[in-house]
């Protein structure tokens, strides 16, 4: 299994090194899995590289979505946004992935991650994270390679398991983490990084020191701008104030599921009024929505994208700033209506961006 402080051999990468910015859209637990199918060949038409499902549990079923999606687009890759090792056995994800690869014509993508979402409900706990994502991505690839595979883990095992689906490649592995330590492992073992929510310059290029860190100790090559992708929660309107309140349900929802642990908001942490720490404290989500009015600006900026289309292809290109070229959006609007964000990002969003690369 790989070493979860980074002492692994180096395995070759797949992503290409991007000429220009990779686009990515991501549809969350809130969209109906209809409206994704819907709009996931609009999203392929606009220009979008990439389309991406949640796996938030109990939502619609991120594997369904992707397959119906995968049955009406051409060319846009197929992301699982993300898949854990506790709810579901790695080889069975692994055997659903390379079918939806086999299904789109080698278009897959698999966002690995450590969970969360349902495993009180389901009975489950995270043992281990570090670990049992470091022998799920190894047992994951191998499989995926079409190896017999034997693995024992905390939470799962593998005995002579063989993949049979027939042509099956390598699909890409994304490693989807904020977590400092899960983040080296990314630069160690993963084919890429996903980092999110982390909207600030200043703090994204701490992550991506992580995952450099983590290559450099696994002897690998390492690029920010084919290795790491920047997913970030956004909303674009020409009303300011109206693009901040459709991201306060999700920024509520972090606020209150991360306390204490608030390091992802930088210098903005210190802002945050006692009455709204105190209910994230409590972990009272109701209480905390109620009043997230009083959420400051600083904290949704460091989170998000929000405002018209200058405003946010200017806060994209400051990210760009610290190399990272591959960029995954998660829409938002006050009506659940994210058609308008997914247009205007692509038609007013990314040419800003393009030009300002240029430039």
């Amino acid at each position: 299994m790989p070493d979860p402080a980074g002492k692994t051999p180096q395995t070759p990468r797949t992503p290409q090194i991007p000429k220009d910015p990779v686009f990515g859209f991501g549809f969350g637990r809130y969209i109906e899995a209809s409206t994704a199918v819907r709009l996931a060949p609009e999203a392929e038409a606009l220009g979008y590289h990439q389309l991406w499902v949640s796996n938030e549990r109990f939502h619609r079923d991120m594997l369904v979505t992707l397959g119906a999606a995968a049955a009406v687009t051409a060319t846009i890759e197929l992301g699982t946004f993300v898949a854990d090792p506790y709810t579901v056995h790695p080889l069975v994800t692994a055997a659903a992935v390379a079918t939806l690869d086999e299904l789109s014509g080698g278009r897959a993508l698999l966002g690995l991650g450590a969970g969360g979402s349902g495993l009180p409900e389901m009975g489950l706990r995270r043992v281990r994270p570090l670990q049992t994502v470091a022998a799920a991505l190894e047992v994951t690839r191998a499989f995926l390679r079409g190896e017999t595979v034997s693995a024992q883990a905390d939470v799962f095992a593998a005995e002579g398991a063989r993949l049979a689906v027939k042509g099956s490649r390598a699909v890409p592995i994304v490693l989807a983490s904020q977590s400092p330590r899960m983040l080296r492992l990314a630069g160690a073992v993963a084919d890429q990084a996903m980092i999110a929510s982390l909207a600030l310059p200043g703090r994204f290029e701490e992550a991506a020191g992580r995952v450099r860190a983590g290559a450099v100790e696994a002897g690998r090559e390492w690029r920010i701008d084919r290795d790491v992708v920047a997913r970030i929660d956004c909303c674009v309107d020409d009303d300011p104030a109206r693009a901040r309140d459709a991201v306060r349900p999700l920024i509520t929802q972090l606020l209150v599921g991360y306390y204490p642990r608030w390091e992802f908001l930088g210098e903005a942490r210190g802002q945050m009024p006692p009455e709204l720490e105190a209910f994230a404290a409590a972990k009272d989500y109701p209480r905390m929505l109620a009043a997230s009015a009083a959420i400051p600006d600083a904290v949704l900026d460091a989170v998000s994208w929000t405002g018209p289309p200058e405003t946010v292809a200017k806060r994209v290109l400051e990210l760009a700033a610290t190399g990272v070229r591959r960029f995954v959006i998660l829409p938002h609007a006050l009506d659940r209506d994210i058609a308008p964000t997914m247009r205007a990002f692509a038609d007013r969003v990314i040419p800003l961006v393009r030009d300002g690369l240029v430039t």
